[in-house]
């Protein structure tokens, strides 16, 4: 997150942290100054902690099949299982 990079990759960063420490990762810096104006791809399983940052969702089924959604209530409208995790 400190580097200059325009573009961010975290995978799973939240996936080994407990509850209090996600949540203040995302709320100081995920949606905080240090990624202002840059463009994060994130992959997580939390999408009830992540879900006021994204801007799309981009899922992956079982079957490897891609999909895009403008927004995480679009995604939650055709994915009764995400739904269900939410």
């Amino acid at each position: 997150m400190y580097s200059p990079a325009e573009i961010l990759l975290l995978d799973d960063v939240l996936a080994a942290l407990d509850v209090h420490t996600a949540r203040w990762i995302v709320e100081r810096c995920l949606a905080g100054d240090l990624l202002r104006g840059r463009t994060v791809l994130l992959v997580t399983h939390n999408l009830a902690l992540t879900r006021g940052l994204a801007r799309a969702v981009v899922r992956v089924d079982a079957e490897g099949r891609v999909s895009e959604e403008a927004s995480v209530a679009s995604a939650v409208a055709h994915d009764g299982a995400l739904k269900e995790e939410l």
